[in-house]
């Protein structure tokens, strides 16, 4: 490995000698542009090193999470690297297929690659690619978007993310070309008109009356009704305390007009997102006293030890007791 990787670098090193004066500044130029990210020293003590492997996601003993957060005030600088991790899972993570029996050998655990303000990101061309597919690999994406003309901004007019997703679901759009889209969507529906008209001489009685029935096509939703669906409901305070109505259509079936559920007021699902983060692994703390591993620069200690939900839940002989 470490030859190839002298070999490439010196081949790489030769084909700059051979360009012109010209051709190197511009090389070098560009260059430095895309690699100016990496002299941030919190940056570069963060990638310095690796403590999982892109398999471990699949196919490690234990189900493993990865989060990749980011502030709204450090996107546009750490956009090239988050690219960068994104590509590097779903190609390592989509480029074989193994086989037993005539049947796909399947990975200990399914990945959920969930992408909160995708178009943020640019456009990513290894995921618009692999939406078709990935799903076959034990892979599921779950994008989330404020309106097509932010997605089609990022992946052109044409893009083929909508159409690969086979669940999508809808809030109270702002957008006049997103409100036109979801009524298209929801579909129309027929309605029964009657008209009734009256005839006679003006100066006597209408004595003949004609009743016409007739069926035309409406919108389930026109665009203004799926503008102002209702939102999250608020008390004075301006705290939640209600979900908003939501449109949900799934492939191969009918149109769904929803609740939105409010997982804080939900008691099952308010209890799972106060359950504290896992402390250090042994692996790590191991690495540390080693001197083989650092703290991420500002942590001065590790966070103290606390107890998962797993922990806390009660033996199995105990439930039979």
């Amino acid at each position: 490995y470490r030859t190839a990787m002298r070999l490439f670098i010196a081949s790489s090193g030769r084909e700059m000698l051979n360009k012109g004066d010209n051709e190197q500044s511009g090389v070098l130029n560009s260059a430095l542009v895309r690699l100016s990210l990496y002299r941030d020293p919190v940056v570069t003590e963060n990638i310095s090193r690796c403590d999982f492997h892109v398999r471990d996601l699949v196919d490690g003993d234990k189900p493993v999470s990865l989060y990749l957060v980011l502030s709204p005030g450090h996107i546009d600088r750490l956009r090239p690297l988050i690219r960068i991790i994104v590509n590097l899972l779903i190609f390592r993570l989509t480029e074989k297929m193994e086989f037993r029996d005539g049947k796909t050998v399947k990975h200990k655990h399914r990945l959920l690659l969930l992408l909160d303000e995708l178009p943020a990101l640019g456009n990513l061309a290894i995921l618009e690619r692999a939406l078709p597919y990935m799903a076959g690999y034990g892979m599921k994406a779950f994008i989330i978007v404020q309106d097509v003309e932010q997605l089609n901004a990022a992946y052109g007019q044409h893009n083929s993310i909508m159409a690969n997703c086979h669940i999508r679901n809808a809030y109270a759009p702002n957008n006049i070309a997103t409100a036109e889209l979801l009524s298209k969507m929801v579909g129309t529906t027929t309605v029964v008109e009657r008209k009734t008209s009256l005839s006679g001489s003006r100066m006597g009685s209408l004595g003949h009356a004609s009743v016409s029935i007739a069926e035309t096509a409406r919108p389930l939703l026109t665009p203004d009704e799926c503008s102002r669906l209702p939102g999250l409901q608020k008390d004075d305070q301006d705290r939640v305390i209600g979900g908003g109505d939501i449109l949900i259509f799934v492939a191969g079936h009918a149109p769904v007009y929803g609740h939105q559920i409010v997982y804080f007021l939900v008691p099952m699902l308010l209890q799972r997102s106060l359950i504290p983060p896992v402390g250090a692994s042994p692996a790590f703390k191991d690495a540390l006293e080693k001197g083989e591993a650092h703290l991420p620069p500002g942590m001065e200690s590790l966070p103290a030890e606390t107890k998962t939900l797993e922990q806390e839940e009660p033996e199995y002989e105990d439930l039979l007791d």
